[in-house]
């Protein structure tokens, strides 16, 4: 499955470029070969086309999907899923790394005196169950500088530092250590970590 979208993200790149490109020089005045432009008329019949609406939802819903699976979300929603709660919550909207894939300005995060809880927002949903995580399954909470991918180098960690005003939370769980959650922007967070998590704060 990771082969196929990377492959499709490629040729659907390529393809389109060359589009642009294309049109661009033709309406500039270019002269483009007859092969040149019957790519443009059969591009420009796909982009207006019942197709290209199947293509677009197909790579929308499959892009969701994967990026769930690869982040480790759904072998989160294994354990962790919400199942509904009614109580209310304060979520906020922001950036956060689940696993190594970054989720900008998707993800929702809200806690209370029982643990924590992770969505994202409603178009990227696929494939994302609603998380809840007892803080009693959380091993330690970590307190960082910025929003960094785990192969990050040290030195532009570094720099970064400087111009970073931002706080983030590294959290780490018991049953999967290995799994990455890091959340930006989660200031009222802190103010229900139990006592036994706040050493890292």
């Amino acid at each position: 499955m990771k082969i196929i979208f990377k492959v499709l993200g490629v040729v659907w790149s390529i393809s389109f470029l060359s589009f642009i490109a294309l049109l661009m020089y033709s309406l500039r005045g270019g002269e483009l070969p007859i092969e040149a432009k019957n790519y443009i008329n059969y591009f420009q019949s796909f982009l207006t086309s019942h197709w290209f609406f199947v293509f677009f939802v197909f790579m929308w819903f499959g892009g969701s999907f994967y990026m769930a699976r690869t982040s480790g979300w759904q072998t989160l929603a294994l354990k962790y899923t919400d199942n509904g709660s009614k109580r209310p919550l304060k979520f906020h909207t922001g950036n956060g790394y689940i696993g190594e894939v970054r989720h900008n300005g998707i993800l929702r995060v809200a806690a209370d005196e029982k643990g924590f809880y992770l969505r994202v927002l409603l178009p990227f949903k696929f494939g994302h169950k609603n998380l809840f995580i007892s803080w009693c399954e959380v091993s330690a909470v970590r307190l960082e500088d910025g929003l960094f991918a785990k192969n990050t180098p040290h030195f532009i960690r570094g720099v970064s530092k400087a111009f970073l005003s931002r706080k983030c939370l590294a959290i780490t769980l018991k049953k999967y250590p290995e799994q990455i959650i890091t959340l930006q922007g989660v200031e009222d967070f802190v103010d229900y970590l139990p006592e036994s998590l706040k050493g890292g704060i």
